[in-house]
């Protein structure tokens, strides 16, 4: 009579459950940092320098050549009153933000421009600059008053 051996299963199920378990703690760890950014907003952050700024910047217009109105907000960290200088297609606005202050746009300023030059749904190009913290160029997103939060944006 032959005699066979059997191995115990449950050592080896218990190492494959340790396994399985703890390669999941990583999902739900609270304490792990993700290095993808996401930005919780419609518009760009366009940085100058550290103290110099534009956040959630976007256009509002009804349509490509028309009437619009820059949304977002333009931050000064320095003491210092900086003029910052926004060109939309062939317009400049210039925009003073006061030292350790910020300026919303489409509020605090009207930031109107005569002709948007993209339609909603595509990205318009953007030169940004500030004091003496250079120019950075930059596209952001041009979106139409369908969207309830930018009916008060629209031309």
């Amino acid at each position: 009579m032959a005699r066979t051996t059997r191995r115990p299963l449950v050592p080896l199920a218990t190492a494959g459950l340790v396994v399985l378990l703890s390669g999941g703690c990583a999902l739900v760890d609270p304490e792990r940092e993700d290095s993808n950014f996401a930005q919780p907003a419609d518009g760009n952050e366009v940085e100058i320098t550290q103290a110099l700024r534009a956040e959630n910047l976007l256009v509002v217009t009804p349509e490509e050549g028309e009437p619009g109105r820059l949304s977002g907000a333009l931050v000064n960290d320095t003491d210092e009153d900086v003029v910052f200088t926004l060109t939309v297609g062939d317009e400049q606005l210039e925009i003073d933000v006061p030292g350790e202050g910020t300026v919303l746009l489409g509020i605090d300023d009207p930031a109107r421009v005569d002709a948007v030059p993209a339609a909603p749904g595509a990205t318009a190009e953007i030169m940004l600059s500030a004091g003496v913290g250079g120019t950075v160029t930059t596209r952001v997103p041009v979106l139409d008053e369908t969207l309830p939060q930018y009916e008060d944006y629209a031309p």
